[in-house]
């Protein structure tokens, strides 16, 4: 009788397996790999002047890079959510961008935000914080 309820556990036990390698392959056929749509590469960010938490005097200029294949038309800067205009100058495969801090904003901390467009439509955006004086 013990050998009859052994073999059903263990016959009980290989279904079981079967059917979890059979919507584990399942899943596959679904996966993100068959997809001939590019990912999309968002535009980078780096080398933040003045640094980040550095204490500034009102009006003080900032300046950043942006690489990647950045759509220049679609840099945007905006201080304490004022827009600000920006010098945009391409440097080899990278993009400067400059700007003054509005002369509105002292004595308080203010994050400097930068958005832009990759030439596929990709969006990205960064900032990073200064203390105004």
């Amino acid at each position: 009788m013990k050998t009859i309820i052994f073999l059903k556990s263990k016959t009980l036990f290989v279904v079981v397996a079967i059917g979890l390698m059979a919507s584990v392959s399942g899943a596959y056929a679904y996966g993100s790999g068959g997809s001939s749509k590019t990912t999309c590469k968002k535009p980078g960010f780096s080398e933040f002047n003045p640094p980040h938490l550095a204490k500034v005097s009102p009006q003080s200029e900032f300046s950043l890079l942006v690489t990647g294949k950045v759509q220049p038309g679609s840099i945007h800067v905006t201080v304490k959510k004022q827009a600000v205009d920006v010098d945009v100058k391409k440097q080899g495969g990278k993009i400067l961008v400059t700007g003054k801090l509005p002369d509105s904003i002292q004595k308080t901390y203010a994050r400097i935000n930068i958005s832009a467009k990759t030439t596929q439509n990709c969006k990205g955006s960064d900032g990073w914080l200064v203390q105004v004086e």
